[in-house]
Order: structure tokens, then C-alpha cells, then sequence
């Protein structure tokens, strides 16, 4: 699919919980899906900058809710609405998660 681009090893601090120790972790590698090639194009070439997007993205998130499929899926449109918010080609439409590692 020449609409995906892969997004690799984004690691983050994310916020303690109940259930989590002092200083919790995320993981995350995932696809972004552009309406057309040239949002993919845009995420490319402006990949540190939507890097740096996500990681403050995640960070806002607790242990518990990434624990869950529903703050992972929240995390989702999150990251689509803030992306979609900093495009100027298009906008994405999708966001797949490829995978998900939490640290207590």
C-alpha cells in the first residue's frame, strides 16, 4: 500500500498510575495511512518533527489507560487529530498500531 508509512521505536515516559512504579514506559511502532501519497510524503520528510509530536503526544497518557484497549484507541485519535492538525499536503486517515510495549 503506497498510502502506509511505518513508524519505528518510539519510546516514551508516560504518566504513573495505581498499578504502575514511578517511572512507566511506552513502546510503540505503528502505520500511519495518508488519504493520498503526498501526506505519506509529508510525514517522511518531516519525520523528526512528527516524532517529537508523538512522544509529547503519548506522554499525556497514564500506564492504566495504554494498559487498555480503549486508552489505546484513544491514544489513536489522539495522535491522528494532532498529526491531521500540523499536515499541509492532506490529511491522514488512519492509524494502525503495530505494536505496543507498556512498562510498568
Amino acid at each position: 500500500a503506497p498510502n502506509l508509512l511505518l513508524i519505528e521505536k518510539i519510546v516514551v515516559n508516560i504518566r504513573p498510575s495505581k498499578s504502575s512504579g514511578s517511572n512507566p514506559m511506552a513502546a510503540v511502532d505503528f502505520y500511519v495511512e495518508g488519504l493520498n501519497p503526498d501526506v505519506v510524503i509529508e510525514v517522511k520528510d518531516r519525520e523528526a518533527f512528527f516524532r517529537d509530536l508523538i512522544q509529547r503526544t503519548i506522554e499525556d497518557f497514564s500506564f492504566d489507560q495504554l494498559s487498555s484497549v480503549d486508552g489505546k484507541q484513544l491514544m489513536i485519535q489522539s495522535l491522528l487529530r494532532e498529526m491531521n492538525r500540523q499536515l499541509t499536503t492532506g490529511e491522514l486517515r488512519n492509524i494502525r498500531l503495530r505494536t505496543v510495549i507498556v512498562k510498568p
